[in-house]
């Protein structure tokens, strides 16, 4: 998205354009087309990437942050 952002293709993420994502998203939840929800959902993850990096974040260290708090909470719950 950075190299998209340089070149004008892309302008930065705003969460209105997040919340049109999540909505498309709903939408192709609600079809049986499977080629639809799986677009849908990749045009979602990428607005969420997008956004990150319009908030100054990168969206793989935030995963990844995310990833380890459930981690630990399981760890917590199995003992």
């Amino acid at each position: 998205q950075k190299r998209a952002k340089k070149a004008g293709i892309i302008e930065s993420v705003t969460a209105n354009q997040v919340a049109n994502s999540i909505n498309a998203f709903n939408h192709a939840l609600n079809t049986d087309n499977k080629e639809q929800q799986k677009q849908a959902y990749g045009n979602l993850l990428f607005s969420l990437a997008g956004i990150s990096e319009s908030l100054g974040f990168n969206a793989e260290e935030a995963l990844n942050c995310a990833t380890n708090t459930f981690i630990e909470g399981v760890k917590k719950s199995e003992l």
